[in-house]
């Protein structure tokens, strides 16, 4: 099953199993990137990103918040306990290729929810007053 227990409704309904994968694995792009344009804007070239952070989200958070990205956004130990776990599947291509055995899924709303305040806090802070996808 690769659903946790926050994953029954979403806004719209019920949410299918089947895009609970390419979901996460998009929203982990989304984390990655915000956490990379925030380390960027903090000075880190993109030879260290790609040198020393790679795809490791947990890293580019542990860096982001060495440059005060705490002052900006708090997580709670529920969303980097939902992190870390997507870390372990997004750092491992576990969300791109088929990789058997058991895994741990984080709740696919929680993860949400931080790649929201992510995007938001990255804009405010590298000039643009608000992100609206519409």
């Amino acid at each position: 099953m690769c659903r946790g227990p926050d994953e029954d409704w979403g806004p719209m309904g019920p949410v299918s199993k089947r895009v609970v994968i390419p979901a996460l694995y998009l929203l982990g792009h989304s984390i990655e990137l915000s956490l990379k344009a925030f380390l960027l804007h903090r000075g880190l070239s993109l030879e260290n990103l790609r040198l020393q952070v790679g795809h490791d989200l947990e890293e580019a958070l542990r860096r982001a918040e060495t440059h005060d990205l705490s002052l900006h956004v708090r997580l709670t130990s529920e969303q980097r306990e939902a992190l870390s776990h997507l870390n372990q599947l997004y750092r491992g291509k576990e969300l791109e290729y088929i990789k058997t055995g058991p895994k741990v899924f984080p709740g696919l709303i929680l993860i949400n929810v931080v790649a929201e305040c992510l995007v938001e806090a990255v804009c405010r802070l590298v000039g643009r007053q608000r992100w609206d996808p519409r």
